[in-house]
């Protein structure tokens, strides 16, 4: 339907002896959008352009129906956008000449991109060109004929080639010099095995191994890091406790004794060497202490700029 248009939705129930009745007026209407929808006792009125569910329920049953708002003889256009199948997630897609021009993942309601690398523009006809853009990658402009709803996907190329991290390491977690009488010996140095993988089109994922790392709901032996063009940028999250249920997260917990944990996090910018990548990690390394994980306490820690990280192979 067009936006500020209205229509009448009815809804049936089907009987248990094989009978239908309308039962629209005793209907609980409800929209999953409501900046897209409103509705009132059936009557559907389309506010601004996108698409939600229309869901009906009567009686313990229900049912949806999507709805979408455009203008008449217009179409939705949506797709990935992405670079060698990982999905780009920061891109903006704007209609630059035809029947839609000005739609833009600017404006909410009009567009929309998502951590998925996807968008969706609400009301383009005929032919139509659009524009794509995100930092570190190429703009693009693309010509397209739009006679319906159409899925198309995009790709972008990196304005500058990035680093590839990809591969099985051996990490060393080495504490600044000045924190040599701040911790005990066994937190000096730590070995781990490191497999580092691609997550997205600038993202990696970085999985531990080789040692006892604390579970709780999850395991404590990953984190992140985001892709530059001659660096990566690795981020520990640090600790944060959930009393109720007893979960402390954190990206990376080693169990060294059964009540005795090393926590390492902060932020490491690694460069690449002649044997993988190396770094400082800008940030603390704890010892906490405790048999509950969610009431843990700091024995001894040290914050510096000048911890190292380095990816061996």
């Amino acid at each position: 339907m067009a936006p500020g248009g209205s229509e009448q939705f009815s809804a049936r129930a089907h009987l248990s002896d094989g009978s239908t009745t309308v039962v629209t007026n005793q209907t609980t209407w409800t929209t999953s959008g409501p900046p897209v929808l409103s509705v009132s006792a059936g009557l559907v009125t389309g506010v601004e352009r996108g698409e939600a569910d229309l869901r009906a329920a009567y009686s313990g049953r229900s049912s949806t129906k999507r709805v979408m708002v455009l203008p008449a003889g217009t179409f939705k256009l949506s797709g990935r956008v992405h670079e060698g199948g990982f999905a780009v997630t920061n891109a903006r897609v704007e209609v630059t000449s035809g029947i839609g021009t000005g739609l833009s993942n600017s404006t909410a309601s009009l567009s929309v991109s998502t951590p998925g690398g996807n968008y969706a523009l609400y009301g383009v006809a005929g032919d139509i060109q659009l524009r794509v853009s995100s930092n570190d990658y190429e703009p693009r402009l693309q010509d397209l004929f739009v006679a319906d709803h159409q899925i198309v996907d995009i790709e972008l190329t990196p304005s500058r080639p990035r680093v590839d991290p990809t591969g099985t390491y051996t990490l060393t977690v080495e504490a600044a010099p000045e924190c040599r009488s701040l911790l005990p010996a066994t937190a000096l140095t730590r070995t781990y095995s490191a497999t580092i993988a691609r997550s997205s089109s600038t993202s990696v994922w970085v999985t531990l191994g080789g040692a006892n790392f604390l579970t709780s709901f999850s395991t404590a032996n990953s984190f992140t890091g985001r892709l530059g063009a001659d660096s990566v940028s690795f981020t520990l999250s640090g600790p944060l406790s959930y009393y109720f249920y007893y979960y402390y997260l954190a990206s990376v917990m080693e169990q060294l004794a059964p009540s005795t944990y090393f926590v390492p996090y902060g932020q490491l910018e690694a460069e690449p060497t002649a044997s993988g990548f190396s770094g400082a990690l800008n940030g603390t390394i704890e010892i906490r202490e405790g048999t509950n994980v969610g009431r843990l306490s700091v024995t001894a820690s040290c914050r510096s700029a000048n911890h190292r990280f380095s990816f061996s192979r």
